[in-house]
């Protein structure tokens, strides 16, 4: 009797050994065969097929970065809406690398240029032609992003791309105001009238801001004569009519603290970039970045105190629109608890070793995809 529970033991031990067995090859077949199907997929162009999640497979098998919600689904939709010198450039760059690594499509204008429309609010038709089908895609289906410089006009943008996730970026309007001022060679255009006027100043920006609204409106002509008064709320919708009128300015902050998933804030990027990457549920490699577009310290402009407090007054609007945001930015930090600064020291140590060769450079990549759009026939060539 007792030799024959030895046996029955013996023959179960047998049996579970050789199920193990079968199991370890099957999974390993089939992971041998995704990897095999992800590299046909790959070398063939499919993989930017939208009907194949082949990215969220391969990150489900392959992936090494850290995802802090690995039960959630990564976000592919998304509206960037660009502010000017507050670092949406390298923002962007970050959306098309992303969009580039994982066969997503993008929104671009026609002829390669860098913007929608600078003055106009966005709308569906200013995006490079398109066709109607294309392999993977299809004119209904819209397109996985939008990243170009575009005044946000929320009807159209989800026109183009659906079910998206909003995000923008503000800067300080004492130190925007400045960087665009220099960048848009507005510094070189009123030194000149300034001495064709007989007049000197310490620098130029205290020189403007002795009749900031008569030296407005000698260059409102100017293609980007709207970077020099609440260029960031007017990149954001509300337009120059009502910058006066306080109660359209709150209406404006109030609509955008609905509609948009995410304001950054450019003097707290690796904070913003962290919750941006919860936001859309991405991996922490997707947020790395290298600086793009950044001004040679050289041609900055020091102001004064009293110049700072008149850049804030001249642009009421945009002041009240940053602060408002600056404040749900730490609201937000504040919710996500202590584990926030050791995962920020941690994200600095990543970009400490990052190089531009891992985070794409922004023309190229935008370069890229509009070449493999068009090889898809998304777009008309």
């Amino acid at each position: 009797m007792a030799r024959r529970r030895v046996i029955v033991a013996l023959l179960a031990v047998l049996v579970i050994f050789a199920l193990f067995l079968i199991s370890t090859l099957v999974v390993t077949d089939k992971r041998d065969s995704l990897t095999r199907h992800l590299t046909i997929l790959d070398h063939s162009g499919l993989s930017a097929s939208r009907s194949f999640d082949v990215p969220r497979v391969r990150n489900k098998w392959m992936a090494s970065g850290h995802v802090r919600k690995p039960y959630c689904h990564p976000h592919d939709n998304v509206v960037f809406v660009k502010t000017h010198k507050t670092a949406s450039s390298t923002t962007s760059g970050i959306f098309d690398h992303y969009a580039y690594k994982n066969n997503l499509t993008v929104a671009v204008p026609p002829g390669g240029q860098p913007y929608m429309d600078r003055k106009l609010p966005f709308q569906r038709d200013m995006i490079a032609k398109t066709r109607d089908f294309g392999i993977g895609w299809r004119k209904e289906d819209g397109f996985n992003m939008l990243t170009s410089h575009a005044r946000y006009n929320r009807p159209e943008m989800d026109a183009v791309v659906h079910n998206a996730k909003y995000v923008t970026i503000l800067r300080d309007p004492r130190s925007q105001f400045v960087s665009s001022f220099v960048y848009f060679n507005f510094a070189d255009r009123f030194e000149r009238i300034f001495e064709a006027r007989g007049e000197a100043y310490p620098n130029v920006i205290d020189g403007f801001f002795r009749d900031p609204a008569g030296n407005y409106r000698q260059m409102v002509h100017r293609t980007y004569s709207h970077v020099l008064w609440n260029q960031q709320i007017f990149d954001l919708g509300l337009n120059t009519s009502y910058f006066d009128d306080q109660t359209a300015v709150d209406e404006t902050i109030a609509r955008l603290a609905e509609e948009v998933d995410l304001v950054m804030i450019t003097e707290y990027y690796d904070e913003s970039l962290l919750l941006l990457r919860d936001t859309l549920c991405w991996d922490t490699e997707d947020i790395l970045y290298t600086q793009r577009l950044v001004r040679n310290s050289s041609s900055e402009i020091p102001v004064d105190e009293a110049t700072r407090q008149r850049i804030s007054e001249w642009n009421a609007a945009d002041t009240r629109l940053y602060d408002y945001f600056n404040r749900t930015l730490w609201q937000r930090i504040a919710a996500y608890g202590p584990r926030f600064d050791d995962e920020l020291r941690r994200f600095r140590q990543m970009l400490q070793q990052t190089s531009p060769r891992k985070t794409g450079k922004h023309s190229r990549d935008t370069k890229k995809l509009i070449k493999r759009m068009k090889d898809r026939g998304i777009l008309v060539r």
